[in-house]
């Protein structure tokens, strides 16, 4: 009989189905009372028996399910102590209280959550130890460097044990087990005080999960290419005064990698100017100097702060912008509604207006209706591409998806199966600077040219995996128009010390050049609130100037030139914009990075294998620093291409 049985009643043993209080379960548990009740478990009447009603919310805290525990023991030949209530879709337990440390436990049930969460210990619990769902589960510990799995010495540890072997975090995984009892709920009933310290002798006993080989297996494949080194140092002296002043201002406040900083100021540029200028192609077409950028790191490495020091300049706009739009509205709205009544009454009135000249005149005196103000949101984390077009219809012409925890946008209902392939395939058209065209039988017909979009997606490597490695997007597209950046980890090696004093003076000085552009007028179309009319700027290299193509080069001596000559190529269009020093600045790093770069060099990936992308990625071809999302069965054109 379990510790936890022989705390139980007589009545209890003779009953089991006598039903379960909150006050025997704390009792049994050894518990607090309030502590579980805190946890949202509460006391209800089931079937004439008292039962505790345990929900199962998602990340959200909306209620995705709920459990009864009508029991504390299980009935001779069988275990009714559960049931869910009718639809009930069951998750992972304690997703609402999951927080973003390095490690989590998984363990089988609520009860040995509660007792994991009375000890501060980071935990979700299964609803049976074999209802691991990949697809409804695996996402929700992306970010998760080690995840504890307890297996417990039954035939329900046996069936943690199948599903691990074939889960993606299995990688991830270090097997728990509690010598001497069957789970941690036992392991505190026995002795609540030494129950920390057997726990943590537990876990480093830990053991990676290895699975096992199969009798007769073949040997598998060996990786044809040898380890790569560490990428190379971020150029940030290629950012220019501004730019390069203010990546490394975040860095000596934040101590995030100076990629991250980089990355993150790189977007916010990107943001303020491709409203103003397209970039001229040798061809003499022009695109947008849109980008699209992922920034690669795991939990801790501080991308969020990173991420809002670079985009305060775009938050005080998007503010002031909501201030003018709040102060507009009321007088639009009033506008609005005399100009219908009014339009009301000309058509009405037949006594005035008894024929239909006289109404169509008194029309067309009254004029058309008023324009209210522009939607002020620059910035959305997760939006489908619909929504995104009926906003790009009522507000900015220049917007951005950007988010620190990207996993929302991946993850997101814009980019769940059935939606995916259309929005990758809207995305790389605004990427190309293609008018949005959509036709619905409800809605009818939308016609939006001019409006452009920038991206900067903040994510973890599983979460990568998911995005990077996404054959469909492969070969739609979308992801030779992404700019990947993922650098060695930080973590471990960050003493706390003081930013200097030239940190937060670069960083308003880099603001105020931001806040600058983005308060001067777009060039707009005539007569049009929100349509874009960028004038072409060329910013093409030398030698593509002098009629030599870059097809004709190899893609190693390319590799090496090709920061050199943007870089050098993009003088006088930088002053133009106004965003640093006339030797390179922000604009060369709109243009050259998410523009020519990716026109010329990364529409060569093809993705050959589903091979997992991993942190060790190789470095991009002749732009150190910046890695590209190639697992290690990609190549460069036809032939393998090394970082110089």
């Amino acid at each position: 009989m379990s510790l936890a049985a022989s705390l139980t009643t007589p009545a209890q043993v003779s009953h089991p189905r006598a039903g379960c209080t909150l006050l025997s379960y704390a009792e049994a548990k050894r518990l607090p009372a309030s502590f579980v009740e805190a946890l949202g478990v509460a006391e209800v009447t089931s079937y004439g028996l008292v039962a505790l009603r345990m929900p199962y919310r998602r990340a959200d805290g909306t209620a995705a399910a709920v459990r009864l525990r009508t029991a504390l023991v299980r009935s001779a030949g069988k275990d009714d102590r559960f049931r869910w209530e009718r639809g009930s879709k069951p998750l992972l337990y304690g997703l609402w209280r999951l927080g973003r440390e390095p490690s989590v436990v998984i363990v089988e049930g609520e009860s040995d959550c509660h007792t994991l969460w009375h000890h501060g210990i980071n935990a979700v619990g299964l609803p049976g130890a074999g209802l691991w769902n990949e697809r409804r589960d695996a996402h929700d510990l992306v970010g998760f460097e080690t995840i504890y799995v307890v297996v417990e010495p039954d035939q329900g540890g046996e069936s943690v044990l199948r599903w691990v072997r074939q889960s993606l975090i299995r990688d991830r995984v270090r097997l728990v087990r509690l010598n001497g009892f069957k789970d941690p709920s036992e392991m505190h009933v026995a002795d609540p005080e030494a129950f920390r310290e057997r726990w943590y002798a537990s876990i480093i006993q830990a053991m990676p999960f290895a699975a096992p080989p199969q009798p007769g297996a073949a040997e598998p494949p060996r990786p044809l290419r040898r380890e790569l080194s560490p990428p190379d140092a971020f150029p940030l002296s290629a950012l220019g005064d501004v730019l390069g002043a203010a990546a490394k201002a975040i860095h000596d406040k934040v101590q995030a990698p100076i990629a991250v900083c980089a990355q993150s100021v790189l977007a916010a540029a990107t943001l303020a100017v491709q409203g103003r200028a397209d970039v001229q192609l040798p061809t003499g077409q022009s695109r947008p100097i849109s980008g699209y950028f992922i920034t690669v790191a795991g939990s801790g490495e501080r991308k969020t702060s990173a991420d809002r020091e670079a985009l305060w300049p775009i938050s005080r706009h998007e503010q002031n912008l909501r201030e003018r739009y709040d102060a507009e509205l009321p007088g639009y709205l009033n506008a609005r509604d005399a100009w219908e009544k009014q339009r009301v009454q000309i058509l009405g009135n037949k006594r005035q207006y008894p024929d239909p000249a006289a109404k169509r005149a008194a029309l067309d005196e009254l004029g058309p209706a008023p324009v209210g103000p522009l939607h002020p949101m620059l910035v959305c984390p997760e939006p489908t591409f619909e929504g995104l077009e009926r906003l790009f219809a009522i507000g900015q012409p220049s917007m951005g998806v950007f988010s620190g925890e990207g996993g929302q946008f991946v993850g997101g209902h814009g980019m769940q199966k059935e939606a995916k392939l259309r929005t990758a395939a809207a995305l790389s058209g605004l990427w190309d600077g293609e008018a949005i065209r959509r036709v619905r039988a409800l809605d009818g017909a939308t016609l939006l040219p001019g409006r452009r979009l920038s991206l900067h997606l903040m994510v973890q490597p599983d979460v990568a995996n998911f995005l990077l490695c996404d054959r469909l997007l492969a070969d739609q597209g979308l992801l030779s128009r992404l700019l990947v950046t993922a650098p060695a980890s930080a973590a471990g090696t960050r003493a706390w010390k003081e930013a200097p004093a030239e940190a937060d003076l670069a960083i308003r000085r880099y603001g105020a050049r931001l806040l600058t552009l983005l308060e001067e007028p777009l060039p707009l179309a005539p007569g049009r609130l929100n349509e874009l009319t960028p004038p072409p700027s060329s910013s093409m290299p030398r030698r593509a100037r002098r009629g030599r193509p870059f097809t004709t080069m190899s893609s190693a001596r390319w590799g090496r030139a090709a920061v050199l000559n943007l870089s050098g190529a993009l003088r006088t269009s930088c002053r133009s914009m106004r965003l640093g020093s006339p030797g390179c600045s922000a604009s060369s790093l709109t243009r050259a990075a998410p523009r020519s770069l990716q026109v010329t060099l990364m529409p060569a990936l093809r993705l050959r294998s589903t091979t997992p992308w991993k942190r060790s990625g190789s470095s991009m071809p002749g732009l150190p620093g910046l890695r590209s999302s190639v697992p290690s069965s990609c190549s460069i054109g036809s032939t393998a291409v090394t970082a110089s």
